[in-house]
């Protein structure tokens, strides 16, 4: 069997095995969902200044809810996955198996990847008239498409964001 069907059949299994948890699915796809009605609700038609301009909070909560739904469905699934298989002993069985580790790790990380087109939304929303801000160390490729750009660490953004009346 070639590496490449190896890799994609673990895949599989890591996708079969996540949707047959039920509680994994709704945590990582409603649960952000369920937030966003709530603060939508909560914050409808109020608004804060940022840079002298103002800004309804839905503006705030959609992009900041779904990266929330994106990494908890990305990389929190994969630590957490990880660590639970250690502690219930499934790694190592999984090492007297004839799975090559590295197939196992391209399984979880193939199946977390899933839901990385998700990536596109910020340009799908500023194509659709959404505002975009952006907070990181570095530039970033979507730098030029952003309303305001930060950079720093999200908690000193945080704190600044926090801070706005």
């Amino acid at each position: 069997m070639s590496d490449a069907i190896i890799a994609l059949r673990q895949v599989e299994y890591e996708q079969k095995s996540f949707w047959r948890n039920p509680v994994a699915a709704i945590f990582a796809f409603l649960f952000p969902i369920i937030f966003l009605v709530v603060f939508a609700t909560i914050f409808k038609d109020t608004s804060a200044r940022v840079n002298g301009m103002k800004v309804n909070y839905d503006d705030y909560y959609i992009p900041a809810l779904t990266a929330f739904g994106v990494i908890g469905a990305c990389f929190t699934n994969i630590a957490a996955s990880i660590s639970i298989r250690r502690d219930d002993g499934i790694l190592k069985r999984l090492r007297g198996t004839p799975l090559p580790p590295w197939a196992f790790m391209v399984g979880v990380v193939g199946s977390s990847l899933m839901v990385y087109p998700a990536a596109g939304f910020p340009e799908i929303a500023k194509h659709n008239g959404a505002m975009l801000a952006i907070v990181n160390r570095e530039a970033t490729p979507l730098d030029r498409l952003a309303d305001l750009v930060l950079r720093g660490s999200i908690g000193e953004a945080l704190g600044a964001a926090i801070a706005v009346d």
